[in-house]
C-alpha cells in the first residue's frame, strides 16, 4: 500500500514538473525569458523558469575538441540527450537507496530541443560545481573524483544491477582513479546532503 501511494506521489510530481517545462521551454523559444548567461551566443544559453534549469540539445561541431568520425549520425547531441533520458529512467527503475536523479525531459519545439532539469539544491549558489562534485570529472578529467559514499553507491547499481565492471582510469595529474560506470557520469552532493548523479 505504501509503495502504491508512494509511486502515484511521484507520478503527481512529474506530470506537474512536466506541464512546468513546457511552459518553460515555449517561453524560452519565444524569446520570452532572460537568459542567465546572455553574453554567450543563443545556442549556449541556459535559463531558469519555474525551478527549472533549461538547456538547449545542440551540436557544436566547430567548437568541440573531437569529432566522431565512425558515426553518420547527424545530431549526436539529439541521440546524447535520448540516451541521457533512457539512462535516467533505467535508475528510476532500478530505485537505489540513497542515489537520486533529476526530473528531466526533452520538450521539442518549433525545430528546438530543449533539455529541461529539476535544479540540485544549491547549485546556482555555488560558483565552484568541484566543490560539489563527489564522483566523476566536472573539469574535463583534470580532477576525477571517486568520494567512498558515491563509489559504494555506484558499485552497486553498476556493477550488482547492469553487470557493469569498475575500472581504473588516469586523471590529469597522472594519478589513478578506480570508478563505476563512465567518467562522465557526474555524481554531486546537493546542499540537502543527498547523492544526485547527472549526465547519465
Amino acid at each position: 500500500m505504501q509503495r502504491i501511494q508512494r509511486d502515484r506521489a511521484v507520478a503527481k510530481v512529474y506530470n506537474d514538473f512536466l506541464e512546468a517545462a513546457v511552459k518553460g521551454a515555449v517561453a524560452i523559444v519565444g524569446g520570452n525569458l532572460t537568459p542567465l548567461n546572455p553574453n554567450e551566443a543563443s545556442r549556449q544559453q541556459v535559463f531558469v523558469y519555474n525551478q527549472i534549469f533549461f538547456s538547449f540539445a545542440v551540436d557544436l561541431v566547430d567548437d568541440a575538441p573531437f569529432r566522431d568520425l565512425t558515426s553518420l549520425e547527424n545530431n549526436p547531441s539529439f541521440t546524447q540527450a535520448n540516451h541521457d533520458l533512457l539512462g535516467l529512467r533505467a535508475l528510476q527503475i532500478l530505485d537505489c537507496e540513497g542515489l537520486h536523479v533529476l526530473a528531466t525531459t526533452i520538450v521539442n519545439y518549433r525545430g528546438h530541443r530543449v533539455i529541461a532539469q529539476s535544479i540540485i539544491p544549491g547549485i546556482l549558489n555555488n560558483n565552484d560545481l568541484a566543490s560539489l562534485a563527489e564522483y566523476g570529472s566536472v573539469d574535463e578529467h583534470k580532477t576525477i573524483y571517486a568520494g567512498e559514499e558515491f563509489h559504494n553507491l555506484m558499485k552497486k547499481v553498476c556493477g550488482e544491477q547492469l553487470s557493469l565492471k569498475t575500472c581504473k582510469v588516469v586523471d590529469g595529474t597522472s594519478k589513478e582513479v578506480e570508478i563505476a560506470g563512465s567518467v562522465e557520469v557526474k555524481g554531486i552532493r546537493g546542499t540537502d546532503k543527498r547523492c544526485y548523479l547527472v549526465d547519465l
